[in-house]
């Protein structure tokens, strides 16, 4: 059998793999539109799959709404499973980052101050369209399943906007980087 452990470790090293490990170096990058993408792919993915599950009629088969209900799981999960992916590649901005500089310590406070103060904004945004909806009989999540999903989202934008924050803080790289 060998080596088993040093193996893996080798073969971690040549597939670039250990910027994820403590011993590793990380090199973040500036991710100045991928995150907006996702940030904006999760609320549409999200509105798409409970819209056209609330209009699926049991035993009607695979219609229309079925498959915009497919459609939209596939684009919700795929940018819940981005955002987490995103924020390795990114600025580091995360909890528990050791080794930062001056700046880069800056720089994170700062994303994480703006990150925020937009994700509390969007939290009264969201209460105060939750009073239109009861008012007014607007749509609002009916079961567990939808208020959890939403609770994701919520997670996932608060992994995600301070990478994207960051990112636009930081100049642009040189070419010959």
């Amino acid at each position: 059998m060998g080596d088993l452990p040093g193996k893996l470790d080798r073969l971690v090293h040549r597939t670039r793999l250990d910027f994820m490990t403590p011993m590793g170096s990380p090199r973040p990058r500036n991710l100045r539109w991928l995150p907006m993408l996702v940030l904006l792919a999760l609320p549409a993915g999200y509105a798409l799959l409970v819209w056209s599950l609330h209009h699926v009629a049991p035993g009607r088969g695979l219609g229309w709404a079925a498959w915009l209900s497919i459609a939209g799981l596939i684009v919700y999960a795929a940018a819940l499973v981005a955002a987490t992916v995103i924020a390795l590649f990114g600025p580091r901005v995360g909890r528990g980052v050791e080794g930062l500089d001056e700046r880069e310590l800056m720089l994170r406070a700062r994303a994480g101050n703006v990150s925020g103060q937009v994700i509390a904004a969007l939290a009264t945004l969201a209460c105060f369209y939750g009073a239109g909806a009861a008012t007014f009989g607007l749509w609002s999540p009916v079961d567990a399943v939808e208020w959890v999903n939403l609770g994701l989202i919520v997670s996932a934008y608060a992994r995600l906007l301070p990478v994207l924050v960051a990112s636009w803080l930081q100049p642009q790289p040189d070419a010959e980087e």
